[in-house]
Parts: C-alpha cells; sequence; structure tokens
C-alpha cells in the first residue's frame, strides 16, 4: 500500500477526532464549504450524483481541519475529485504522490476479473515482449490487484458497481507518479508475463499534426494539440496537399487533453459544404444544438476518424459531431468517456481549482457522448500492429 493511501486511510478514518478549530482551520473549512457549495450549484450531473455528494460532504468535511500541510491539501482534494469517478473532473495542480490521469493499458472487468482489452500501440516507442492483450491481471506491484483496487482511499463510490470497479482499476494501473507500475499477468496461453508500464514510454511527436499518403489515401494525425489555437492553420495547410486523394483518414486517437471548439469546429467545417448541426448542449438554464459552418474550400472525399480509449473530450465531441453529421466514419473503440463541458472552480485559498463538468454534451440522436460507441469497433488484438488504421484502410479499399 503507497504513503498517500495509507495516509489517506489515517485521515478518512479520524472523524469525531479533529483539532479545535482555530482561525486557519476556519478558512479551511470555509473554502471546502464554497467548493461543495460552487459544485452543487454548476455541476450538471447533480441530479445523478446527490446521494455521491452527501457522501462526500459528510466524510470529507470533519477532516479539513486536521490536514496539516499544504501538500496534503492537494492530496487530501484530489482523492475527493476522485469519488466522481470521472478523469474529467480532477485538480488543476499535482505533487508527486498524485495519481495520473491514464496510462497506455485500459483494463475491462469481466466476470469478477480484470483483462487487458487495450494498450495504446500506436504511440508506443516500442512493443511489450508479449502479446498482453486479453491477458488477466492478477498482481500489481507484487500485491493481489483486487487487494490493491480494495484498498484505493475513496470512501463514497458504489463499489458494487461494474463502472465504478472498471474505472478504478485503471486508476490503480494509472498508478501515482512516483511509484512504480508492474503489473503480475495470466496471458491468454497461461504463461505468465511481468509488464513494467513506467518503460511504456510514448514517441515523440514534436510536431501538432502529421500528414502523410498511402498512395491515394491521406492520413492526418493529431498529435494531442486540440487545445492549440495554430492547429487549424497547420491543418489547413496539410490537407491543402491532400486535397486529390480519394479518401481521408483524421487519426484522433492521440487526444486525450481534450481541447476547444475554437480549434476544432474550423478543423470539422472543412469536410461541409453547409452549415449543420453537430452536437447537441445541456446547459442548467437552457438546451441548444452547436453547428459549424463551412470553412475554406470543402473536402468532399470520404473521410474516416480514428478514435479509441485516449480520444478524449473535444476528440470524442468531433467523432460523435462528424458521425451525427453523416460526414465520416468513425472506427474504433469505446472513447475516454470524459463527461461533459468543463469549468474550473478555484479553491477559495489555493492557488489552483477542481475541473468541473457544467454541460451534458450529446449526439445529435441523442445519446450523451460519454456512452458513444463506434458501430465500425475494432477489437484489438495485436500490440504490434496497427489495427485501427488498417480497418479503415481495408473499408476505403472495399468502397
Amino acid at each position: 500500500m503507497n504513503k498517500i493511501i495509507l495516509l489517506l486511510c489515517v485521515l478518512l478514518a479520524a472523524c469525531g477526532t479533529s483539532k479545535a478549530p482555530t482561525p486557519e482551520d476556519s478558512e479551511n473549512l470555509q473554502e471546502f464549504d464554497q467548493l461543495m457549495s460552487d459544485i452543487r450549484e454548476q455541476h450538471i450531473y447533480l441530479k445523478e450524483r446527490k446521494a455521491l455528494i452527501r457522501c462526500i460532504e459528510k466524510t470529507y468535511r470533519p477532516l479539513v481541519d486536521t490536514i496539516s500541510h499544504p501538500y496534503y491539501k492537494v492530496l487530501f482534494y484530489e482523492n475527493l475529485m476522485n469519488e466522481f469517478n470521472d478523469s474529467h473532473m480532477h485538480l488543476t495542480t499535482n505533487t508527486e504522490d498524485s495519481y495520473r490521469l491514464n496510462s497506455p493499458v485500459y483494463v475491462e472487468l469481466r466476470e469478477g476479473r480484470y483483462y487487458i482489452k487495450n494498450i495504446f500501440s500506436s504511440e508506443l516507442q516500442y512493443a511489450p515482449e508479449a502479446n498482453v492483450i486479453g491477458a488477466e491481471v492478477v498482481w500489481f506491484n507484487e500485491l493481489p490487484f483486487q487487494e490493491v483496487i480494495d484498498a484505493f482511499p475513496t470512501q463514497c463510490h458504489n463499489r458494487k458497481d461494474p463502472a465504478v470497479k472498471e474505472w478504478l482499476a485503471n486508476k490503480v494501473i494509472a498508478g501515482v507518479y512516483n511509484e512504480a507500475r508492474f503489473l503480475g499477468l495470466r496471458l491468454t496461453n497461461g504463461e505468465e508475463f511481468n509488464l513494467d508500464v513506467d518503460k511504456m514510454s510514448f514517441k515523440q511527436r514534436p510536431g501538432l499534426l502529421e500528414a502523410t499518403r498511402q498512395k491515394d489515401i491521406g492520413i492526418i494525425k493529431i498529435n494531442n494539440s486540440l487545445g492549440n489555437d495554430s492547429l487549424p492553420y497547420y491543418f489547413d495547410l496539410a490537407l491543402e496537399e491532400l486535397m486529390d486523394t480519394q479518401a481521408l483518414v483524421l487519426d484522433l486517437r492521440n487526444t486525450s487533453s481534450g481541447g476547444n471548439t475554437s480549434v476544432a469546429e474550423p478543423i470539422m467545417g472543412r469536410f461541409i459544404s453547409e452549415t449543420k448541426e453537430y452536437q447537441g448542449v445541456e446547459l442548467k438554464e437552457e438546451s441548444y444544438v452547436r453547428t459549424i459552418s463551412p470553412v475554406g474550400e470543402t473536402y468532399t472525399q470520404p473521410l474516416y476518424v480514428l478514435v479509441g480509449r485516449w480520444t478524449g473530450s473535444m476528440g470524442e465531441g468531433m467523432a460523435i459531431g462528424f458521425d451525427g453529421m453523416k460526414r465520416g466514419t468513425v472506427v474504433g473503440t469505446e472513447m475516454y468517456r470524459l463527461a461533459g463541458g468543463m469549468t474550473t472552480i478555484m479553491l477559495k485559498n489555493s492557488n489552483y481549482g477542481a475541473r468541473v463538468s457544467i454541460e451534458k454534451l450529446y449526439h445529435l440522436d441523442g445519446r450523451l457522448r460519454e456512452t458513444y460507441v463506434p458501430a465500425q469497433y475494432v477489437n484489438q488484438q495485436s500490440v504490434t500492429e496497427d489495427e485501427f488504421l488498417q480497418t479503415a484502410l481495408d473499408l476505403i479499399n472495399s468502397n
């Protein structure tokens, strides 16, 4: 059990033993109450999470004045945000003892056991030495995997919910920044294999995007840059060189950091010739549908959009938008499943805040964005072959 889990377990066992309030403690309590009040006022999923928020207030409020150092306050509020089991909701700061938001491994829950469903193989410098797709995760840092999941220090989750169980399992594998991550696996052939997650280093991609051509097919890969205002300019330059292709593949698999509509919409506008609706938005006060207008010369040939577990936020919005407009064929798996559009609520006495969802976002067919699954589903089988891209190329060549 890492030291932060131990610390939080001690804190969360301390209800009723907190010290007498001081002026500083009173400010900390005011900060907590203001954050929870702001969440109640602004969080768009409040109705679904009323019981959870009541539990958070009951469990965490008595502990606020037991926090002895700003470092531990960050960890305290991080754990609070983890109660929402949504990696979109997190603090805007972290420490070396903080949990990462994700890892290059995604596990799924099946019949009470956890199996590797996806590997972010397209972005890895080196593939694992064994094909770990389908492998059961048995150990984490030499401890039984389920035991580590059970020790995760959140208190208010419904731990019987399969979605919560799966989120917690992937949070454990994301791990703490300053601790190693070794997975003890049982491969599909029955052999045991140790996977060092920290050796799964990512490729260095210095550009905002990469544009290539395979015969008459153009490929544009976005390099986690949907938040960079310069991306539409460079996208236009890349697309200009590919306007003569017979089809285009837009690769959104590496967009885990999300982005902005001001960046994404001009890119999407290159593929339509008239203004179109593309995404439903629900706020507390109103609901509406976002539209996109044409931008520049329209690319009229077939479009294929690649997505995966590391397609996040605005990347997810682009995918459901192309699908809803019937302007692109989406190929891949479930996406990051980050819920809603976000705002930052600053903590009253701190120089950081909490990211909180204030919009529900919808596919034009009424599905919440985070529930979307592509019709052209890729059941990953390999850690060395790019089955996502190959599926898109096969679809193009068959039409």
